[in-house]
């Protein structure tokens, strides 16, 4: 591994550049493709014989070197790992190109460009392009045969990450019935849902009104508990039943796991024009909830003042207590 990460040198994640944080999440998934490649080719007969290669391995990487050549879309896939992790933005799109010029068969080029693309129509286009680039590599049988686990297989993940922003493209657009088919089918190759696919998904089933796809989504990720799943599962418990004992009791559990919602709602006009990175993450989460789900509390009667009404008698109660105290 790379200087940055010794920790001899007082380096910990908590100090670490934006630059090293992407060094790392990237580097180590090249480095998973490469032990798969590996065990692909030697084909361990035992546990004890897989446990000894993952010890070796980062321990000396040239003895891990495949008979065969990588293919050229291997090659693209590995120079792309380098994209992926360089933090700047030319040098990234360059490199994103010269995979594509080694390899059209490279999910994450297409990827990286379509995140870089000036409309949503445009990076509909590239991510389109990258899930069949991904199905090409992968190959139809290799897909029909380890749906179910796929992520888990390393090699996946650049078809899978061009999947979801092919359906993240689709659904900014409001072509919800298609972007829902695509959400459908990454949790049907993935049910363990890495990537988060279930958040989208459920709000366009709300948006939709899908009354059973809503229940069945949330009976089946019944421990979910982000503020995100929170919210939305209160929303739809006011949708349906209205203001009731429960779905008030889920909007106070969704307020306390963060506040910021309120925050911004009260004070609309500040919120930003576009969904930013900040330091912190509960404010990041609340800012990108508001955007993915104004409009179905605004067409939702009553949505807005529940909400303040359940908020300022949250605050209310805590002042009480405080006061009595």
């Amino acid at each position: 591994m790379s200087k940055r990460y010794n920790k001899r040198k007082g380096y910990s994640p908590e100090k670490m550049k934006i630059k090293d944080l992407l060094y790392m999440q990237w580097a180590l998934e090249k480095d998973f493709v490469a032990i798969e490649r590996y065990l692909e080719e030697e084909s361990p007969k035992s546990d004890k014989d897989m446990k000894e290669i993952l010890e070796e391995f980062y321990s000396d990487k040239s003895k891990f070197t495949l008979k065969r050549e990588l293919t050229p879309a291997e090659k693209a896939q590995d120079l792309m790992y380098d994209a992926l992790a360089e933090p700047n933005k030319n040098k990234r799109i360059k490199m994103a190109k010269k995979a594509l010029e080694i390899s059209p068969d490279c999910p994450d080029a297409y990827y990286l460009l379509a995140d870089y693309s000036d409309n949503a129509k445009d990076a509909e286009a590239f991510f389109e392009k990258g899930v069949k680039a991904g199905e090409k590599f992968l190959g139809e049988d290799f897909i029909k045969n380890n749906v179910g686990n796929f992520w888990k297989i390393v090699k996946t993940r650049p078809y899978m990450r061009a999947l979801f922003g092919y359906a993240n493209a689709l659904a900014f657009q409001g072509k919800k019935e298609e972007a829902i088919k695509v959400y459908q089918r990454l949790l049907e190759l993935n049910p363990s849902d890495n990537q988060g696919v279930r958040y989208p998904l459920l709000t366009e089933f709300i948006r939709a009104k899908m009354k059973d796809k809503v229940e069945e989504l949330f009976n089946e990720y019944k421990e979910e508990g982000s503020s995100d799943w929170l919210y939305n599962k209160a929303l739809w418990n006011y949708i349906v039943n209205g203001d009731t004992k429960d779905s008030k009791k889920i909007l106070e559990e969704a307020l306390y796991s963060n506040p910021y919602l309120i925050a911004y709602i009260v004070e609309f006009e500040k919120l930003p024009s576009r969904i930013k990175n900040t330091n912190d993450t509960k404010e990041m989460e609340a800012i990108s909830y508001i955007y993915h789900t104004y409009d179905i509390w605004n067409n939702t009667k009553g949505a807005w003042e529940w909400l303040l009404k359940t908020a300022l008698n949250m605050m209310n109660e805590s002042n009480e207590k405080y006061t009595k105290q």
